[in-house]
């Protein structure tokens, strides 16, 4: 056999060397018989038993397919059966294979004139099929067509038989013998041409059914259905072998799904600096590949393939990884897109972030409720959907890469009903930010600010409000600093502090400034004992025993402790309402209330009495430290005195000579109306969108309200959700919803919160629907981006430092699979398992 590689030809130019060899297989149709012998014989003989075998298409052994069958008489019957096939040569089995794929199995007149065997098991399963009944059958040149009445035979007692194996062909306008034209080569009207002699065809069929030919060939089809029925053909016993084989291979892909899921879940690495098993540094992937191998037989057997170089494909490889981790990231935003899909209204929440190898990452994250149609619960959902790197930040760039990324997964911009976008002004500006530019295209993506964020800056700017409260967070900062600065001095610190340790401040992260202040509330007094004993130990140097006794006076100050003790009980109130600002499932009118609840306490303790209590907090703390309960002068750089000439009606302003009161109001009265003012300003847009959903915040208040009031209502409401001001593009209809108010109230308990009335109307099976569409648009829109700040904590761990030239696709790809775990864990691999069978033309078959 030539080296060379053989250039396959067109079907066109096979089916061409076919119908040459047709004439051949006809003439030396009989000349095989001389090979037929006993059963045993032929059993026996090696030359005939691997003729069998070669016949077979597929390249598996099939010697252990005739184990299986084993001594059965039955083989030499199959050899009759397949006897004008011997000579076929393999590029003649390509040529039919090719064509087998245009072949119609219920119309015979688009079979080949030679049968494969894969063809002709095939026909014998599916049986003879004929054309519907309601089939119109054509005319021909004679106004003849093809009588009906001959598919049936009346006996001499007058019973009333079906003729099963004749068959129509449509395509032809012929009929057939579907035992004939499959084991028959033969060239009979009814057997390789068909018949379509509609004035004699009553004959023909009659003599047919009557002749030799028919009866061989109704016994070999009846032998074969009964083979197939019992499972005991060769071919039956080489697809047992195939489908062990195709078993295996779907347990192996099965267990590296399972691995990528783990390593995807945990944002661990996968590979090493080689791709070699059992080799060093091969990565966590090999490694619980090897892990595995020891335990399970599947991967055991996957092993053993390899190392005994019996198979080259082993799907091992990072190529591999790259798809099963992007076939996981794949199915897990087609379920969510399809969630999505269902539930219609959705908000877009939209963060940005560096990553280690300083390239901007556009976080997005989609927001919608979920109902399921099933159990009828509702779920509110933040999915994410991936990372988008860009180059340019301004509010247009953004723009375009949030609308690409919309038509990529095929999300309608018109369902858009909220934008929830961190305080930075390329995102929430007014004239060229992206809540703008969203807002020019969609006029009902409303814009909402998150929440917790612009609870965290109204931190900021109380802190930074006065020379006192800016003193008070430098000296917390300056202590962490120094005594986490040295080893040494931190296993002091721990030494002293048991419970709580110092936290450093940052102006990013949300909860900074409480959790610093926090081990200054409970352990003031073992923090300056650990201050001190370092100022007293001469095993320092003296720079450190000299900073340290600066620090420790700056504690052991009534001032200090004061500060500590008002800033603890105001940060924690706010951290309290910050943490639930951050929950998934609270909608804009509970965020309302949160921060409601935030201004009435700051409002409440804006008071002598609340003041003389923090007072009296701060002097058990000072008791402790063995310090006097009394404010101290602040010493302070003073410039030179000078003389100043005043009018004769002018005083120098009068200085406050108690210390205590100068505290309260130039500190403690400050810094309180500095919040209250920042969250009065700050929160200005999130009072307007509550506005105008307020009278759908308690439902049931509504029957205490005249009808006119409610129609009013609505009536904004409709034009709020009405496509550029036009009613008739609304998201609802005033009227019908003014009625189903009127009904839902008096069903509703007293204070029912939005997703609780949507509960009960998805449970009465949406009564009300306009009501359901508002209230879904209501629980739709964001209060907070935290969703996408937790996706930047997974950003930090899945590209850091050591992976840093990863690729955005596997980033993005991983970062999916491990924000979106309880979407993983629904999936079915058997699903997945077609997916990646049917994703390119694989060398292995897994399905």
């Amino acid at each position: 056999m030539s080296e060379q590689k053989r250039i396959r030809l067109s079907g066109a130019a096979y089916r061409k060397q076919k119908l040459k060899r047709d004439e051949e297989i006809k003439k030396n149709s009989g000349s095989f018989e001389k090979y037929l012998k006993k059963n045993n014989e032929v059993l026996n003989n090696p030359e005939t038993h691997s003729k069998i075998i070669s016949e077979e298409p597929n390249t598996l052994e099939v010697t252990d397919s005739l184990k299986e069958v084993g001594n059965s008489e039955q083989i030499s019957d199959s050899i009759d059966i397949f006897n004008n096939e011997i000579n076929i040569t393999l590029e003649e089995n390509a040529s039919i294979k090719s064509n087998e794929n245009e072949n119609n199995i219920s119309d015979p007149g688009t079979w080949p004139a030679i049968f494969s065997n894969s063809l002709r098991l095939q026909l014998v399963k599916t049986g003879p099929i004929k054309p519907n009944k309601d089939f119109k059958y054509p005319r021909d040149a004679l106004n003849r067509r093809f009588p009906i009445s001959i598919l049936s035979k009346e006996l001499k007692n007058g019973e009333v038989i079906e003729r099963t194996w004749l068959i129509y062909s449509v395509k032809n306008d012929v009929v057939y013998c579907f035992c004939c034209k499959i084991f028959s080569s033969e060239n009979y009207a009814l057997t390789k041409f068909g018949c379509n002699d509609w004035k004699n065809v009553h004959n023909i069929v009659k003599e047919h059914e009557t002749c030799k030919i028919y009866f061989n060939s109704l016994k070999k089809w009846m032998e074969l259905s009964a083979r197939l029925n019992s499972n005991q053909t060769i071919d039956a016993a080489h697809q047992r072998v195939l489908n062990n084989e195709t078993r295996h291979w779907q347990n192996v892909l099965e267990r590296l799904m399972a691995i990528v899921e783990f390593l995807g879940k945990q944002c661990l690495p996968f590979r090493g600096t080689n791709d070699i098993l059992y080799e060093n540094n091969n990565g966590n992937f090999l490694g619980l590949v090897q892990l595995l191998a020891k335990f399970d037989s599947v991967l055991s057997e996957h092993v053993r393939r390899i190392q005994n170089k019996e198979i080259h494909n082993h799907y091992l490889g990072k190529g591999i990884q790259n798809e099963i981790i992007h076939l996981l990231s794949r199915a897990i935003k087609n379920k969510i897109l399809e969630k999505l899909k269902n539930a219609k209204y959705y908000s877009i929440i939209v963060d940005c972030t560096p990553d280690k190898s300083r390239v901007e990452q556009m976080s997005i994250t989609i927001r919608f409720v979920d109902i399921n149609r099933d159990t009828k619960k509702i779920y509110i959902c933040e999915h994410f959907l991936g990372f988008i790197p860009v180059d340019i930040t301004t509010g247009q760039e953004l723009t375009n890469a949030i609308l690409s990324e919309l038509k990529i997964n095929k999300i309608p911009i018109q369902d858009m009903r909220g934008q929830g976008y961190d305080n930075g002004s390329n995102m929430k500006g007014r004239n060229s930010g992206v809540q703008k530019k969203i807002l020019d295209i969609n006029s009902r993506a409303f814009f909402v600010p998150c929440h917790a964020h612009t609870l965290n800056l109204v931190v900021n700017d109380t802190a930074k409000s006065s020379t006192g409260a800016s003193k008070f967070f430098i000296q917390i900062q300056a202590i962490f600093v120094f005594l986490s600065g040295s080893t040494r001095r931190w296993a002091v610190l721990k030494k002293h502090i048991t419970q709580l340790t110092l936290k450093p401040l940052s102006e990013t992260r949300w909860e900074s400034r409480i959790d610093a202040i926090r081990p200054f509330r409970y352990q003031t007094g073992e923090i300056f004992d650990a201050l001190y004993e370092i100022s007293q130990d001469i095993s320092f140097d003296q720079i450190t025993r000299l900073e340290a006794e600066s620090l420790a006076k700056k504690i052991k100050n009534f001032n200090f402790v004061c500060c500590v003790v008002i800033w603890h009980s105001i940060l924690n109130q706010i951290n309290l309402a910050s943490k639930v600002l951050q929950k998934v499932t609270l909608d804009i009118s509970g965020a309302e209330n949160i921060l409601s609840e935030t201004i009435n306490f700051l409002k409440k303790i804006r008071c002598d009495e609340s003041f003389d209590k923090f007072l009296r907090d701060a002097e058990t703390i000072a008791l402790e430290l063995d310090i006097e309960a009394s404010f101290r002068q602040q010493t302070s750089i003073r410039p030179r005195k000078k003389k100043t000439v005043f009018f004769s009606y002018e005083q120098p302003d009068e200085p406050i000579i108690n210390l205590k009161t100068k505290f309260k109001v130039e500190l403690y009265f400050y810094i309180l109306d500095v919040a209250l003012n920042s969250l009065e300003e700050r929160f200005e847009q999130l009072h307007n969108h509550c506005d105008n959903f307020k009278f759908l915040y308690d439902i049931s208040s509504l029957k205490s309200i005249t009808k006119d009031n409610i129609v009013k209502n609505c009536m904004d409401l409709q034009l709020l959700l009405s496509e550029n001001e036009n009613v008739s593009n609304s998201d609802i209809d005033a009227i019908e919803m003014t009625d189903e108010l009127v009904a839902i109230s008096e069903l509703l308990k007293p204070n029912s919160t939005p997703l609780e009335v949507l509960q009960f109307i998805v449970n009465n099976n949406n009564f009300v629907p306009n009501v359901a569409v508002a209230l879904r648009i209501i629980l739709t829109m964001p209060v907070s981006v935290a969703s996408g700040e937790r996706s930047f904590s997974k950003l930090k761990i899945i590209k850091n430092y050591l992976r840093s030239s990863m690729n955005q696709e596997r980033l993005s790809d991983l970062a999916t699979i491990s924000i979106e775990k309880e979407v993983m864990e629904n999936l079915e691999f058997k699903n997945l398992l077609i997916d990646f069978a049917q994703e390119k033309a694989r060398k292995i078959n897994f399905i």
